[in-house]
């Protein structure tokens, strides 16, 4: 009877164990997310240029200007060593 009662107990204990570590973590999940006012930027003003921020990619025109142009379902681009597929807004999936 001892055994039975144990063996539940220690389950019962587990349970309560996992619950409360998981408590925990959604505390502290919620308390480091960001809030919205501290993600929103400072937009710059019509006025003035916005800012970009450089791009470790190359411009795709500067990229596919010597290189044959293929149709079909997606533009294709391809040079010597590269093909690049064009692929418009209105061709990606909602």
């Amino acid at each position: 009877m001892i055994a039975v009662f144990s063996r539940s107990w220690s389950r019962v204990v587990g349970l309560l164990s996992f619950l409360a570590v998981a408590a925990i973590g959604l505390v502290a999940a919620a308390q480091m997310a960001p809030t919205p006012a501290a993600t929103t930027e400072k937009k710059p003003d019509s006025a003035t240029e916005p800012a970009k921020t450089p791009s470790k990619f190359k411009d795709f025109n500067e990229v596919t200007t010597d290189a044959e142009k293929i149709s079909g379902l997606f533009t294709h681009s391809r040079n010597d060593q590269h093909l690049y597929a064009e692929i418009k807004p209105d061709q990606m999936a909602d």
